[in-house]
């Protein structure tokens, strides 16, 4: 089970230089949602400590960019 984090601690992480990775996914059971995995263990999460969901790929970049990550590549879930 993937563990849960706010915009606000990940900032501290990203500050720490803890984050080595920032994938933006498409959320397999919801058509048109998006989510966004750190490091492939923490899922970004609201206030109210449930997964943050995004309707827009163009909305994750953005809280993405505001972690402080630079969005240079997008990993949107689609395999070859």
């Amino acid at each position: 089970m993937m563990e849960l984090r706010t915009v606000g601690q990940l900032r501290e992480y990203v500050a720490l230089g803890v984050v080595k990775s920032v994938r933006i996914l498409r959320c397999p059971m919801k058509v048109g949602v998006w989510f966004v995995v750190v490091n492939d263990v923490w899922n970004l999460a609201t206030s109210k400590g449930q997964t943050r969901e995004f309707s827009s790929l163009d909305t994750a970049v953005a809280v993405v960019e505001q972690l402080g990550v630079k969005v240079a590549d997008l990993d949107c879930g689609v395999t070859r």
